[in-house]
């Protein structure tokens, strides 16, 4: 399996690694359907909640109304996170794309240090703060979509 379709339906916070055994690891209130080569995962709570998938995966979308989201040890194509709310995210031990949507919010992300990646701000009346340097010429991009929102960036 590649591609995992996670939706949050409340503010909570939740964390999100990957296993080294290729296996995926969910709360037993977690409602988990596969299809294919798809999971979907709906989380329906606002308690903390961890959730593992395989570190190498080509595809996850993320649907989080707001609260905080850590992402460790995972490989990707590509991570899209689909927020309406604030957001404090983390990546540790990541490598890959990472796409923030967000209309009228903020979203802090937290880096560790030396990590390396570039940012792109699409979108309509967005802005990205960064305390780090960037990168040029990486695989970790960082890219804000949507309208009216902020993205700060603190390395630590």
């Amino acid at each position: 399996m590649k591609d995992y379709d996670i939706k949050i339906k409340n503010s909570s916070e939740v964390t999100l690694y990957g296993t080294e055994d290729n296996t995926i690891v969910v709360p037993a209130t977690v409602k988990f359907d596969t299809d294919h080569e798809q999971a979907d995962i709906d989380i329906d709570g606002d308690i903390p909640v961890k959730v593992g998938i395989p570190k190498n995966a080509e595809h996850i979308e993320i649907d989080i109304k707001g609260g905080v989201l850590n992402v460790s040890n995972l490989a990707f194509e590509r991570i899209e996170i689909d927020t309406k709310s604030d957001l404090k995210l983390a990546l540790d031990g990541t490598q890959g794309a990472v796409d923030i949507n967000v209309i009228g919010g903020n979203v802090e992300l937290r880096v560790p240090k030396g990590f390396a990646f570039d940012t792109r701000c699409e979108g309509k009346n967005n802005n990205i703060e960064c305390n780090t340097v960037t990168t040029a010429d990486t695989c970790n991009m960082i890219e804000l979509n949507g309208k009216n929102s902020v993205l700060k960036i603190i390395g630590e």
